[in-house]
């Protein structure tokens, strides 16, 4: 797919604990189980390396208990170029993913409390993608982030110099329903803003068009999708 004279990106989504590669089902996170084996993450992002040349991973031991997983981050970014999501909430957290190698970390709404900490990161590395996470409203442990406008915070952060948005619609992830799928219009509202906008959510074969024709840069799609 060709957008704006650049290929459309279509990056898979792997959310990793104790080195292996899990899903969410049922509300709780379960490994990935193929044959009957569970799947060490190393080997999906050699596969997913295959085909794809970046992966979106989320570090859940980062999550829940402040651990990078280091050699995961070290081992497969020799295969891929890595976005690391981890849920950072301070400019200090960001060292151990980007000394592992990663291409690039994201600072995510759902982090932090304030924009200034995106700056700081900002500051250290330009390889930052911000997240503006979001269910009918800004997802964030900052009331003030909270009662943004999508459209105001995403103005603020590109006039940081930051250039790469993920715009990431967990509401259209409720179920499988057609009615859960991305704001079209919020999407063209945030367009507005100079940038390479990645949007995430329940992410159809139809919506990849649409974002493709509005100029959008790429889709996140989960692993579920690739194996």
């Amino acid at each position: 797919m060709e957008t704006a004279g650049d290929k459309f990106r279509i990056i898979p989504s792997i959310t990793v604990s104790k080195g292996m590669a899990i899903v969410v089902k049922d509300g709780e996170y379960v490994p990935i189980v193929r044959d009957g084996k569970k799947q060490v993450a190393l080997k999906l992002i050699r596969e997913i390396g295959e085909e794809y040349d970046t992966i979106h991973l989320i570090d859940l031991d980062n999550v829940t208990k402040n651990k990078v997983q280091v050699e995961v981050l070290k081992e497969g970014s020799e295969i891929v170029d890595i976005w690391y999501e981890g849920l950072i909430s301070d400019s200090e957290e960001i060292f151990d993913p980007i000394m592992s190698g990663v291409a690039a970390v994201v600072v995510s709404t759902k982090g932090i409390d304030n924009l200034e900490t995106v700056l700081e990161c900002f500051e250290l590395t330009p390889n930052i993608l911000f997240e503006v996470d979001f269910n009918d409203g800004i997802l964030s442990p900052s009331e003030s982030l909270m009662k943004m406008d999508v459209e105001d915070m995403v103005h603020k952060v590109t006039s940081l110099g930051v250039e790469n948005i993920i715009f990431t619609d967990f509401g259209s992830m409720k179920g499988a329903s057609s009615h859960n799928k991305i704001d079209m219009r919020l999407i063209d509202r945030i367009l507005k803003e100079k940038m390479n906008l990645y949007v995430g959510g329940n992410i159809s074969l139809d919506s990849v068009d649409h974002l493709c024709e509005k100029g959008v840069k790429g889709a996140i799609i989960g692993i579920s999708y690739f194996i």
